[in-house]
């Protein structure tokens, strides 16, 4: 009984430091650092362990219906974190990634499930909108947590593991070219959200991301890549909401790469407007490469008028 409490304590006591909005989810053993605030919800931290073996590897984590869950990749190997009732070493149960159920093993650490994510299971994970999870004998029961934004969250892990926990010492004006797109159309009738900015201006509106409270926001004109008409790089003053590089194509097209920390842009693949033009959002369909990052997220932008 006096190890549970423990181990109850020590849950809440983290719940408490850190704040209900930004828990950190540690392991013992584990020293954490901040590496980024807010990545869709979650934060991520540098993962070291003691005594003397330095840097293992990055965590993301959030607080979802109470519980502190995470996301983390500690020396090559990802894994999902949760809080549970039984102190043992290993215990069996399930794990559901939306229709899918997966036998699991979970390694139990003071009060905490440790479930070890190899292949397919990862990808389930990241495709995933709601994982439900359940530790045979956990007096909690089963429980299911919204995996929204962890797809950018694990992106997020996996560059702060691959920078060795060390943030970017410089930030790019412009984002890596994408992948070639149609040759552009008449740029007549451009929608609000397409709105074209002069090269070497800049300008000040407001935007909403969905995910956000409305913020103050940039628009700086960028040179287009060929094929492009213009290019226009929307930034939040604050660093509280992704930076945009939108490449429009058409009245009806654009290329849409997102930093979620002006360092690092990743592929958002084809947006089209909505909203009657003061919005846009990802097409249905995306290349590979902009289908995983984009995930099972909730994606779109918003000019307020």
């Amino acid at each position: 009984m006096r190890r549970i409490a423990r181990g109850l304590a020590a849950l809440f006591l983290c719940l408490v430091q850190s704040g209900i909005a930004q828990a950190q989810v540690v392991l013992p053993g584990d020293t954490v650092t901040p590496y980024f605030n807010d990545v869709r919800g979650w934060r991520v931290d540098v993962v070291s362990e003691q005594p003397g073996r330095g840097f293992v590897g990055c965590r993301a984590s959030r607080v979802i219906d109470g519980d502190a869950v995470a996301i983390d990749r500690i020396e090559g190997d990802w894994r999902f974190i949760f809080p549970t009732g039984v102190f043992a070493v290993y215990e069996g149960g399930t794990m559901d990634y939306d229709k899918y159920s997966i036998d699991a093993q979970f390694d139990l650490r003071d009060g905490w499930a440790v479930r070890f994510l190899e292949g397919q299971e990862l990808a389930l994970l990241k495709g995933a909108g709601l994982v439900r999870v359940s530790v045979n004998d956990d007096p909690r029961g089963a429980r299911g947590y919204s995996m929204a934004g962890s797809t950018a969250a694990s992106l997020k892990v996996e560059e702060c593991v691959q920078r060795g926990g060390q943030m970017a010492s410089a930030v790019p004006s412009t984002p890596p070219a994408p992948p070639a797109p149609p040759p552009a159309a008449n740029a007549s009738a451009m929608p609000l959200i397409f709105y074209q900015v002069p090269v070497g201006e800049s300008q000040i509106g407001d935007c909403d991301m969905g995910f956000t409270e409305p913020y103050r926001c940039t628009f700086d004109g960028q040179p287009p890549q060929p094929g492009y008409s213009h290019s226009v790089l929307v930034q939040n003053a604050f660093g509280e909401a992704p930076s945009l590089t939108i490449n429009v194509i058409d009245t009806a097209n654009a290329h849409v790469w997102a930093s979620l920390d002006g360092g690092s842009w990743m592929y958002m693949g084809n947006w089209h407007p909505t909203d009657g033009g003061t919005c846009a959002e990802p097409d249905a369909t995306q290349t590979p490469d902009a289908e995983a990052n984009i995930g099972q997220d909730y994606w779109k932008f918003c000019v307020l008028q």
